[in-house]
């Protein structure tokens, strides 16, 4: 059986910000988002090859982005409202 989060002292989260999907890069940065605010934890949100360093470094360094954003590397093709 795993151990629960409350077991594990869950108290800083890192996450990338991509580029990646569209739809992976959102329901990763939900949950990371709500586990960082439901836990009341800095996170904090970096991209490129050594983004969990970065990451980790900023938290290290008191940072704390609040809400983590992706970055999508293209613009976001959303389907316009109908008229």
């Amino acid at each position: 059986m795993l151990p629960s989060l409350e077991e594990r002292r869950l108290d800083r989260i890192a996450v990338t910000t991509g580029p990646g999907s569209f739809t992976g890069l959102r329901i990763g940065m939900s949950v990371a988002n709500a586990l960082a605010y439901s836990n009341t934890i800095p996170i904090v949100a970096s991209s490129g090859d050594n983004w969990l360093a970065s990451g980790i470094d900023g938290l290290l360094a008191g940072k704390n982005d609040k809400i983590a954003l992706p970055e999508y590397g293209a613009d976001v093709h959303i389907t316009k409202p109908r008229k």
